[in-house]
């Protein structure tokens, strides 16, 4: 009968019992409260703690045993305490979202009025709207605060304490402020202020909790446990002592004439007190029956085993978990004993342990393997053991908890594995660097593995060849590895040894455990010597070394070993160490290499020693050779150079005199009529030209071959440059009696930018070539258009020269634009020529970025031909009708320069290509001032008016130049050397100055510089008029300050447009 009462109690006990199963009882702790908060906590005038909330924890240590220890505080120096385990609850705190996150509350156990208190002088203030423009005190970090705030409230005054809130109100510093009604009536009336303040309005009603750290439900169960047992009139006595209760006056008069009707209705009150009273009794019945079912239910489903014996260790109670763990129902257990239900050693543990608790008094806990009966397996029990107690006191038994904490150990044995095996792969790892040859560092590995590891045994094999297919063993460490020796390992499937994990590995290239060696059947033929060495599980890890295979075998003690990240750091072992073996192996094959190339460098060094001395030889002859060649090339420069001035100067001499037979030969032509004198002075004229025609040809081969010819690029029409080489013509052609035709592509623009100049000498010396081999018929020429390729945008001319001539083989017509070579010999003795031109022109036609070429039959005819690029004329819209008009070459070079000029000096090369820098093989152009267009043959002298400075050297030229100026109407004044050309030109004002460059005493670039200096002469023309007649003499004389250039021999029309050129009186 006791013990189905104690069943029927069961439930009860356990949630007395509760707070010592989830958390053994501390023997004391920290609670922070707010030391200025009267009546709940404040100091008396003995400075010790007392009021309502004190005394309530008072009342808590006696019921629970757990002393309290009290840390006055304000709330906010009290909550990081809270946070850092310092302090255990805090209380006295109003529950608000923001703390919600921070704190786990228990419930509310007093209300506390939050009220606004103004001065009797203040009136109007009903709500919180009133408060707006008032200075409104509050303590800071309290509800109040953050409440007015939250109101919106401008002005808040916080002050640490309410004792130095009430002081300025005292004060007058603030006349309104915020505090609970109690602690407020309190202050006030001590500081007798209760007349001059009153009670404005509540703002909330606040609720005092007691609070934990968030997630301590164990403290917050224990709180709520130790106050929930305090009887209620213990705890009302506190709150009237503290908060007084209200008195009745008795008045005995009234007492008598009130009393009659008292008793009368105290028979109406008892009556329905009674019926009040049993219908409670009968709600809170159902309602404790509801809480026992609730209970029963919640023990019966947690999965931990719950059971209750009596002292003599008889179950009184237990769930159905702890009947399942016993394989027994919760039904047949009560009444029994530990030792009807397991075996006798187990039951005398168990019995003792609860003696051991009986004996301490207090909750004990211990960890307990057991045998799972419901499905065999064994396991691991964490187990709480309580003393019971009934109401008085007296002992009356032990409550047990058990909860199966195997899957836990297991987790952590996992996670020392793992540690371990991360130690040894750490380790191996500095073995891979440190050991120097592949036997130790195998021994090392197995070493490791079983003294840092842990591990019983460990070996390291090589895999033989088929069929044999046996394993080689290479290291091995541990104890139990003596089993290896009298073993025959195999990798053979067909093989006893080769069905265990090794072979399995290795066939199947990846890990291979066995879990538990002692029940694997695959290893029953060796398995009983591994098992005698004390092994349990064992791992086989696969090698992979270049060509080869092996494998690494770990046993180990514990049986279920090797989890899944223990696998992951032992397989990466495995990797660590294949790619170590294959290091060594390749280090003792290097240095193996090494050996034989120490032995062939020896007998290299004989070799060399024997061959240093040819070679030091060989060096010395190659140095003297390298000398040589140097020599030579400065002596190869040198006479380049040497060449060089020597065509320069073979140039000057001979253009010097060829000027003054030019020159004077013009003059005679003017004074002497037709007739045999005419004549003979024509064929002097056609001598020299032939003379200066050949010098050309000289000095443009040698400028090429120094790659110093330079293109000098303009607008032009190529019309009038082709009309003027075919008039050049004309006279021969019709003397030879050949018709002479021109055939021009309308798709032929009027002008293009290009060098003029090198067009007109490659068309003379096809048209002449085609007059000088053409007998009978004509010749004839064509200037076409060509399209150009797709990504070229520059305009293309086609030049064509075809004569009826006599024609050249097809073994001929290869050399034909090479230096110095003709057809054939006989062609340089009946038609002369020096076989120069046609190389020229080819030379000029690559410079100009275009292309030649011949076609000719014997006796035909041929066909010479050349495609040239050019650009757009930079000034072809503002001349007008030019294409049809015959335009002398010095209206030609007026355009020209003007043109240039118009462009702002911009560079480009012949076939419209970006500006650059002018270089070698770069067009060279010079812009004269713009003197507007060239001045037409006029029946007056072109150069009438004009007083010109002449600065010659020369007698005859001299000579020559004056008559020819003279003629065109100029008045000339003589210079010796430069020295008299610039006293003369400091003392007169020259209208131009003709300037020859090599003179005596002061050459013409010197005295040019000096004119330049003189006052009023910068802007004064001074032109070159030298047989220096390269692109480079014409560029000096620009530098040195000259305008323009003229090259001796010079024709009188091309003198007379360059002084006129640069003498325009609109200029």
């Amino acid at each position: 009968m006791g013990s189905t009462r104690l069943k029927r109690l069961l439930p009860a006990l356990l949630l007395a019992a509760g707070p010592a199963l989830a958390l053994a009882a501390p023997a004391r702790i920290r609670v922070a409260l707010d030391d200025n908060t009267p009546p709940y906590a404040f100091r008396g005038s003995d400075g010790e703690l007392q009021g309502l909330v004190i005394d309530d924890w008072h009342l808590w240590e006696e019921r629970t045993g757990v002393a309290v220890e009290f840390v006055p505080m304000p709330l906010g120096r009290s909550q990081p305490l809270l946070a850092a385990g310092k302090v255990d609850v805090i209380d006295e705190v109003f529950r608000t979202p923001a703390r919600e996150d921070i704190f786990d509350f228990s419930p509310p156990y007093m209300d506390v009025p939050l009220s606004i208190y103004t001065h009797n002088s203040i009136g109007g203030i009903t709500d919180t709207r009133g408060l707006h423009g008032f200075l409104v005190a509050a303590r800071a970090g309290a509800a109040c605060a953050s409440d007015l705030i939250d109101a919106g409230v401008e002005t808040v005054a916080t002050y640490p304490t309410y004792d130095a809130m009430i002081a300025a109100a005292a004060s007058g510093e603030v006349k309104v402020f915020c505090m609970d009604e109690s602690s407020a009536n309190f202050l006030l009336y001590r500081e007798r202020l209760d007349q001059d303040y009153r009670l404005a309005f509540m703002m909330r009603l606040g609720r005092f909790h007691r609070v934990v750290a968030k997630g301590n439900e164990a403290m917050l169960e224990l709180v709520n446990d130790g106050f929930a047992r305090i009887p209620s009139e213990a705890s009302h006595a506190v709150r009237e002592r503290w908060l007084g209760r209200r008195l009745t006056p008795v008045y005995w008069l009234k007492a008598a004439v009130y009393g009659l009707a008292g008793l009368a209705l105290a028979g109406i009150v008892l009556a329905v007190w009674t019926t009040t009273l049993r219908r409670r009794v009968r709600e809170r019945t159902a309602e404790l029956a509801r809480e026992k079912a609730q209970l029963g239910t919640l023990i019966a489903t947690i999965p931990d085993l719950v059971w209750l014996k009596d002292l003599d260790g008889r179950f009184l109670a237990c769930n159905p978990e702890f009947g399942r763990r016993c394989g027994v129902a919760p039904e047949q257990i009560v009444g029994r004993t530990d030792f009807d239900l397991v075996p006798t050693a187990e039951a005398r543990s168990y019995r003792e342990r609860d003696l051991e608790v009986i004996a301490a008094g207090r909750p004990l806990t211990s960890e307990e393997s057991v045998l799972h009966v419901a499905d065999g397996d064994q396991r691991l029990l964490q187990t709480i053991k309580t003393p019971m107690r009934d109401a008085d006191g007296q002992l009356i038994g032990v409550l047990g908890v058990s909860r199966d904490i195997t899957a836990l150990r297991r987790a952590e044995q996992d996670m020392r594995r793992s540690r371990r095996a991360l130690e040894v792969l750490n380790a191996c790892n500095r073995a891979l660097v440190d050991e120097p040859d592949e036997a130790g560092l195998l021994a090392g590995l197995c070493r490791i593995v079983v003294e840092l590891g842990g591990y019983g045994m460990a070996w390291v094999g090589m895999a033989g060849p088929a069929p044999e297919r046996r394993i080689r063993l290479l290291a091995r460490a541990g104890a139990g590895s003596d089993y290896l020796d009298g073993t025959e390992l195999s990798w053979d499937a067909g093989h006893d040894s080769g069905r265990g994990p090794v072979g399995e590995a290795l066939r199947g290239d990846r890990p291979h455990i066995d879990e538990n060696l002692a029940r694997e059947p695959v290893t029953e033929v060796w398995r009983a010597r591994i098992v005698a060495a004390g092994m349990r599980s064992s791992v086989a890890l696969p090698l992979a070394f270049e060509g080869e295979r092996g494998v690494l075998s770990i046993h180990s003690r514990e049986p279920e070993a090797f989890g899944v990240e223990e696998m992951a750091l032992l397989t990466r072992l495995a990797a660590d160490v294949a790619h170590g073996v294959s290091v060594l192996r390749a280090r003792a094959a290097r240095l193996a290499a090494e050996a034989e190339l120490a032995r062939h460098r020896e007998h290299l060094a004989d070799l060399v020693r024997v061959r240093t001395a040819a070679l030091d030889q060989a060096r010395a002859d190659a140095e003297h050779a390298r000398a040589e060649a140097e020599r030579a090339r400065e002596e190869a420069e040198q006479a380049s150079r040497a060449k060089t001035r020597f065509l320069a100067n073979m140039s000057h001499e001979i253009r010097t005199p060829m000027s003054a037979i030019l020159g004077l030969t013009h003059l005679l032509r003017a004074q002497i009529g037709n007739g045999p004198p005419r004549q003979r002075l024509d064929q002097i004229a056609e001598a020299a030209n032939r003379l200066l025609a050949l010098i050309n040809d000289i000095l443009d081969i040698s400028k090429i071959e120094a790659g110093k010819l330079a293109l000098s690029c303009a607008d032009f029409a190529p019309r009038v440059v082709a009309g003027q080489i075919l008039r050049l013509m004309q006279a021969q052609t019709e003397a030879r009696g050949l018709a002479l035709q021109v055939e021009i592509d309308p798709a032929l623009p009027d002008w293009l930018h290009g060098d003029a100049l090198r067009l007109g000498q490659i068309l003379l010396n096809f048209v002449s070539n085609a007059v000088k081999f053409t007998e009978h018929g004509g010749v004839t020429v064509k200037l076409l258009r060509i399209a150009p390729d797709a990504a070229d945008d520059r305009l293309w001319l086609r030049l064509e020269v075809s004569d009826t001539g006599i024609g050249i083989a097809p073994e001929q017509l290869a050399r034909l634009f090479r230096m110095f070579e003709q057809a054939d010999a006989s062609t340089t003795r009946r038609y002369g020529g020096t076989g120069l031109g046609l190389a020229i022109s080819k030379r000029l036609a690559e410079l100009m970025g275009g292309r030649i070429g011949a076609d000719s039959q014997p006796d035909r005819g041929s066909r010479f031909w050349v495609e040239l690029p050019f650009a757009p004329a930079f000034g072809a819209a503002t001349i007008a009708g030019a294409a049809g008009g015959d335009l002398d070459l010095a209206a030609i070079a007026g355009r020209r320069d003007r043109d240039a000029e118009a462009d702002n000096g911009a560079s480009h090369d012949c076939a419209g290509n970006a500006p650059h820098p002018p270089a070698d093989g770069a067009c060279h152009a010079t812009r004269p001032p713009d003197a507007g267009a060239a001045p037409l043959p006029a029946p007056t002298p072109p150069l009438a008016g004009l007083d010109l400075l002449l600065a010659e050297d020369n007698e005859l030229n001299r000579l020559v130049a004056t008559e020819l100026l003279r003629q065109a109407g100029a008045r000339v004044t003589v210079a010796e050397d430069g020295i008299v050309a610039v006293a003369l030109a400091r003392e007169h004002g020259f209208d131009a100055v003709l300037m020859d460059v090599q003179m005596p005493r002061l050459d013409g670039l010197g005295a040019t510089r000096q004119i330049r200096r003189l006052p009023g002469r910068e802007r004064l023309p001074i032109i070159a008029m030298t047989a220096n007649a390269y692109a480079e003499d014409r560029a000096s004389c620009l530098d040195a300050g000259m305008n323009d250039h003229v090259a001796k021999p010079f024709r009188p029309d091309e003198l007379v447009a360059t002084l006129l050129r640069w003498t325009s009186r609109d200029a």
